[in-house]
């Protein structure tokens, strides 16, 4: 029997990656099986956007050490987001962290 979570965030991440080749991402992948920090990534010709997806809620402890973490990143053109999958077939809710 399939986890029903993962498949659930699997969705989520092939439609941000969906989303971002649409809005012009050179490459857009994902991290398969939660090894990396951030589930999604992608180049876009003259940013680079670091991706967490969430389908709902996101813990205060993970939200305080993403906003820290994209604070530390000095780089203008690396962008860290929070997105919300919350309804299907709706935009997802984006918040830059830096």
């Amino acid at each position: 029997m399939p986890n029903r979570n993962y498949i659930k965030g699997r969705q989520h991440e092939y439609r941000c990656l969906n989303i971002l080749k649409r809005q012009g991402a050179l490459w857009a992948k994902r991290s398969y099986g939660s090894k990396g920090i951030f589930d999604c990534w992608a180049v876009f010709p003259d940013k680079v956007v670091l991706i967490q997806v969430k389908s709902n809620y996101c813990s205060k402890a993970e939200y305080a050490w993403l906003s820290e973490f994209a604070k530390k990143i000095k780089t203008p053109n690396i962008k860290v987001q929070l997105w919300y999958f919350r309804r299907p077939r709706i935009p997802p809710e984006i918040k830059s962290l830096n």
